[in-house]
């Protein structure tokens, strides 16, 4: 008896999956409008804005003058 539990579990979730596969995607407009419209607000970076373009402002000198410290 339960054997022929299990099988038909097992056929009914087979018959679920399948059927949950085939079931065509809706596209969900609102989402879809949301996204457009969050890449229409922010504005383009140009390479006047790149991070990656830093210069410092001020010149900073290595510590030549600090003797390492031997005793510790």
């Amino acid at each position: 008896m339960t054997i022929r539990r299990t099988l038909l579990f097992l056929s009914l979730l087979a018959a679920l999956a399948g059927a949950r596969a085939q079931e065509p995607a809706e596209p969900n407009q609102a989402a879809e409008q949301a996204a457009e419209e969050a890449e229409t607000d922010e504005p383009r970076r140009t390479r006047e804005d790149s991070p990656f373009d830093y210069e410092a402002s001020e010149q900073i000198s290595e510590d030549l003058s600090v003797s390492f410290p031997v005793d510790i």
